[in-house]
Formats: structure tokens, sequence, C-alpha cells
């Protein structure tokens, strides 16, 4: 069986058209060269981009963490300073109660001495009885 393909008649097109058409395509395919490339350099500068917002996070975070460390570190130091601050201030009222009593006036001397003298004259008495 002998067959036949049947194909088309090719007819001489412009030269120049074709040419011109070649020379879009090239250009086409060096326009789509130049964009990956481009798309290239974007995405290593975007990763380059996402690993320095990556540092900055944790840094972040670090300094989060020191922080409330600090903070705690802080609100214990204010306690105890206020402790310290109520116990001197009890301190204080006590000391001024222990000057007030040393600071009294000190009775005369013949006061004391007629006190003894009524003391003794009291123990006499009861021991005369």
């Amino acid at each position: 069986m002998n067959q036949t393909i049947a194909r088309p008649n090719i007819i001489p097109m412009n030269v120049d058209r074709l040419a011109e058409a070649v020379g879009d395509v090239q250009q086409m395919h060096a326009d789509l060269r130049a964009a990956l490339h481009d798309v290239t350099e974007l995405r290593t500068a975007l990763q380059r981009e996402e690993d320095r917002v990556t540092l900055l996070t944790e840094a972040h975070d670090r300094w989060r963490a020191e922080a409330l460390v600090f903070r705690t570190k802080l609100v214990e130091l204010s306690t105890q300073m206020a402790s310290i601050g109520l116990l001197t201030i009890s301190a204080q009222e006590i000391l001024k109660s222990v000057n007030e009593l040393t600071a009294a006036p000190a009775p005369p001397q013949e006061l004391v001495t007629k006190l003894e003298a009524d003391l003794a004259l009291a123990m006499q008495t009861r021991t005369g009885k």
C-alpha cells in the first residue's frame, strides 16, 4: 500500500517579514533571560532580607527576655527597699522613744535624798512594828 502524505504547499513568504519575526523572537528571548536574571537577583535579595529579619527577631526576643529578668529583679529590689524603709521608720520611732526616756531630766539630788530618807523611814516603821 502506497500512501501518499499530503503536504501543504509552501508559499514563499516575504524574507524580510520572516527576518523581522525571527528578530522579534530573539528580542523576546533576550528580554525573558533578563527578566529571569532580575527574578534571581530579587530572590537572592529577598532571602538576604528574610535572614536579616530573622536575626532582628532573635535579637528582639533576647532583649525582651533580658528586660523581663531585669524587671523581675527590679521589683524584688524595690520590694526589699520598701521593707527596709518600713523597718527604718519603726526603728526611728523606737529610737525616738528611747531618746525621750533617756533625755528626761534627772531628778534633783535633794529629791533623791528625800525619797531615800522616806524609804528608809518606811522600812524602819515596818520593821519596828
